[in-house]
């Protein structure tokens, strides 16, 4: 299973990457942000955490830490794709993604290490040119955690682009 999802990020990490001249001179954005999700799978179902990354306007690469305090911490790579642009006057886009990371169980005495994988459908919508709102879905399938094997909930989260 750790090789499906070293491949699955090594897919999704090529695919993102720009591959000619042209691609190049796509305008790219770093960008900081603060994330919400839920997970009804966990006793304490509210994840709060942040993020940094970078997009243009087709992809977003982006590494999420995530915890829900006492039970869950999660560190993703997550990598989307613009598949829908350009709604809204330009400020509204849809977006699909894979994700996959670190996740440690901290509800178990002996806070277990595993990892995720899963998936991200999501609107992107641009409040200003410097600010966005992200309201997603998303699912993990979880390895190696004693206590979970899939989260799956809501997330929300709020970017600033510098």
């Amino acid at each position: 299973m750790k090789k499906q999802l070293i491949s699955l990020l090594s897919a999704a990490a090529l695919a993102a990457s720009p591959l000619s001249a042209e691609d190049q001179d796509i305008e790219q954005y770093a960008f900081a942000g603060i994330t919400a999700a839920n997970a009804e799978q966990l006793d304490e179902n509210a994840f709060f955490g942040f993020r940094m990354g970078a997009q243009n306007n087709i992809w977003r690469t982006m590494f999420t830490y995530e915890d829900n305090i006492d039970e869950m911490q999660s560190l993703f790579l997550e990598i989307d794709r613009t598949i829908i642009g350009g709604m809204a006057d330009n400020r509204l886009r849809l977006y699909v993604g894979a994700l996959g990371g670190w996740m440690r169980d901290n509800a178990d005495p002996e806070k277990i290490d595993g990892y995720g994988y899963g998936g991200s459908l999501g609107l992107m919508f641009y409040l200003t040119d410097q600010i966005d709102v992200d309201l997603g879905y998303r699912y993990l399938e979880v390895e190696d955690l004693t206590n979970v094997k899939r989260i799956q909930g809501v997330t929300f989260a709020l970017h600033y682009f510098f």
